[in-house]
């Protein structure tokens, strides 16, 4: 040690002596070995080693500011070091202004030091500074750095406490990611003892500035973290403090979530798992995901002895992996397999099923690809247009194999050409007339090397195709193929049920339901319109109208009005809820898409048909109608025939039959009362259209559907 002293003599030689003279080392030079000497128990003394430790002394203390009242003149604080240092007059200041008593006094060696600040004005902010240069352990090792603190007069005007103003919503921890950075910031400036900001899970905090600090931001950086993972980053309120000493009111939690907590998906293989034909003993495919993904060794098999060739080379992350396939025969077809089980994605989930391709070899296949989608493609009053083209097997186009002329555009194609599939999405703009979409005669070629003999050409235009056209009752459910525009409307009218003569009140009316679809689930619809309540002077149910695609997924369905009867009430119109109107002295409507339920005592009528399941028969009498999926036929077998659309059939001319619908008009009875009958209840309607215009109970006729293209 007493080596450093000679050292700091030379640097600094005033320091050197108090401090020599502290710690009882010589300063004389008369030669060159530095060495301690420590007296032993007989008087005498020995050397011991001149001091290895090269660590600079720190202050273990809080260095938060003090508040001063505004009627204090002096203040106090205790500094702490982690080891014994010796301070030399001077080391510890304070100003500008007042003056300070250190205890012990200076020079003094210690590991406490308190610090007495005298005359201090109210008003005035005073900055109390250790100088690293006149601070010194035994080893001679000074303080790595200034050191202040501050007395901050006037805190009996200040009684807040400091708040939080950065955001304590979730943070999100990105895949992959290591580490994740915060910003905590407050309304004033605090100061955070050391271990004021700590982390659950394991995770590392890292704050700057470096704590103990006073600051209004601090930027913390949380480590050692995974997506996996959740962790709780804590403010402790004890630790925090603004300059008058009020602390933060309670600690403050901000959680830090892994993404693949939040939306742990599995991933989805995108590549088509169509068969691939191969010639030459050799075949290709690209096994494509949705997001990146890991693939085992092994992860990607093939039958029958062939050979691969994977890029990149499992086990790998990527989101598209090339395979070649070789020493494939004729007379085999062979299965190439990307098994779910070995492919994860980021966060450890898989695919939830394998992809299988069969490689079949093309001997004695000489057939061209055929076009199977529609060659007519009208975009309407739209200068934008979207068409999907669709092959009989998969195709190979080149970068430039799809053109279009007199103008128009085409501003993306899904796959990116150039590209292998059966289905090709084209999105055209600039339409302004009728144009020629085309592939070149040559450029279209199947697995097998077929090619198009001829050019293939789809027509697209502008306008040729708006229109509007109206169905009216026909008895059948008939097919109906929207022309491809983007904006449709559906409007439909549910029929009225009918009225017998000798029924006191009328039959209800029809619903009416209007939508409009910018993307139909498919432009084959399948319709059926509503015929108002079966025979003439019968009250039986009136038909649902209804617009459903070609796999039976309804669009938009108008309810059907109940029959006459001989009293009257507010259920027997077609409404526009989805479930069919309920009778008071019978049963309820149906429900999501089914028939109404059976009448109690008496003659009950028969309930109107849903969408997916047919009306309940009437106790005595009544036959409910049959379901659109069963042909919407009206019940019948008595007195008042039900309307096609599922109408229910009537109970002599007291009560009505239910209405069809969405879901079908609930059984009506005369509860064995005569002349206690009531009129059909209505049946529901369903939209799943945009900009609805709807009402109940508002067409005494026939129903009909009216479709607007543009």
């Amino acid at each position: 040690m007493c080596s450093t002293m000679r050292t700091l003599h030379a640097l600094t030689p005033a320091l050197s002596i108090v401090l020599a003279t502290l710690i009882g080392c010589s300063t004389s030079s008369d030669d060159n070995r530095a060495t301690e000497r420590q007296a032993d128990g007989n008087g005498s003394t020995e050397e011991t080693p001149t001091c290895d430790d090269t660590t600079a002394p720190k202050i273990s203390s809080s260095l938060a500011d003090i508040g001063v009242p505004l009627s204090a003149k002096s203040a106090s604080r205790t500094i702490e070091f982690t080891e014994p240092v010796t301070i030399v007059p001077g080391g510890i200041v304070i100003s500008p202004g007042a003056t300070v008593s250190v205890k012990p006094a200076l020079p003094a060696t210690s590991k406490t030091f308190t610090v007495d600040a005298f005359g201090l004005l109210a008003g005035t902010d005073y900055v109390l500074t250790v100088v690293p240069g006149m601070v010194m352990d035994r080893c001679g090792n000074t303080l790595a750095a200034r050191a202040t603190a501050n007395f901050v007069a006037g805190c009996e005007a200040d009684q807040d406490a400091p708040a939080l103003t950065s955001a304590t919503s979730a943070v999100a921890i990105p895949i992959g990611a290591t580490s994740v950075t915060y910003e905590l910031t407050f309304d004033e400036v605090v100061s955070i003892a050391p271990g004021g900001i700590t982390a659950s899970n394991g995770a590392l905090v890292g704050v700057s500035p470096p704590l103990p600090a006073r600051a209004s931001s601090f930027r913390v950086e949380l480590s050692r973290v995974v997506a996996s993972k959740a962790y709780d980053l804590t403010v402790q309120a004890s630790a925090v403090a603004d300059a008058c000493s009020n602390a933060l009111p309670a600690n403050v939690v901000i959680p830090f979530v892994g993404t693949c907590l939040s939306d742990n998906r599995a991933p989805t293989i995108t590549s088509s798992s169509a068969p691939r034909r191969f010639t030459d003993g050799a075949a290709s495919h690209t096994f494509s995901f949705d997001e990146p993904v890991t693939i085992a060794a092994g992860g990607i098999s093939v039958d029958n002895g062939a050979e691969l060739r994977i890029t990149p080379e499992l086990p790998a992350t990527a989101t598209s992996f090339e395979v070649e396939v070789l020493g494939l025969s004729d007379d085999k077809t062979y299965t190439l397999t990307a098994a779910a089980g070995s492919i994860k994605d980021a966060c450890g989930a898989a695919p939830e099923a394998s992809q299988e391709v069969q490689l079949v070899q093309c001997a004695g296949d000489t057939t061209a690809p055929k076009l199977l989608s529609d060659t007519q493609t009208l975009s309407c009053n739209s200068a934008a247009h979207t068409y999907t083209m669709k092959f009989d097997e998969r195709v190979a186009l080149a970068a430039n194999a799809i053109a279009i002329d007199g103008g128009a555009t085409i501003t993306s194609i899904t796959p990116a050409l150039p590209a292998v599939s059966d289905t090709f999405t084209i999105a055209l703009d600039n339409l302004t007339a009728t144009h020629a979409l085309s592939i070149a005669a040559g450029e279209l070629t199947d697995e097998c090397g077929n090619r198009s003999s001829s050019a293939l050409t789809v027509t697209a235009g502008v306008g040729a195709a708006t229109g509007t056209q109206q169905l009216d009752y026909s008895g059948s459910i008939v097919p109906f193929v929207v022309p491809s525009c983007p904006l449709v409307t559906i409007e439909a009218w549910g029929a009225a049920g009918n009225a017998s003569g000798t029924s006191a009140f009328p039959g209800g009316l029809g619903a009416r339901m209007k939508g409009e679809f910018s993307s139909l689930p498919s432009r084959e619809l399948r319709i059926l319109v509503g015929q108002r309540g079966g025979a003439p002077d019968t009250n039986g149910g009136g038909g649902g109208s209804f617009v459903v695609t070609s796999a039976n997924a309804p669009l938009v369905i108008a309810g059907g009005g109940g029959g006459s009867g001989t009293s009257d009430g507010a259920h027997k119109h077609g409404t526009t809820a989805t479930s069919g109107q309920s009778c008071p002295n019978g049963d309820a409507g149906g429900i999501d898409g089914n028939g109404g339920a059976a009448g109690g005592a008496g003659y009950a009528a028969g309930a109107g048909g849903g969408l997916l399941t047919s009306g309940a028969n009437g106790s005595n009498a009544g036959a409910g109608g049959a379901s659109f999926l069963l042909g919407g036929a009206g019940g019948a077998g008595g007195f008042g025939i039900g309307g096609f659309g599922g109408g229910g059939h009537g109970s002599g001319s007291a009560v009505g039959g239910g209405g069809g619908g969405y879901s079908g008009g609930g059984s009506c009875t005369n509860g064995d009362v005569p002349g206690a009958g009531s009129v059909g209840a209505g049946g529901g309607s369903f939209n799943a259209g945009t900009n609805q215009d709807n009402a109940s109970g508002v067409n005494d006729q026939n129903g009909k559907v009216v479709i607007t293209w543009q």
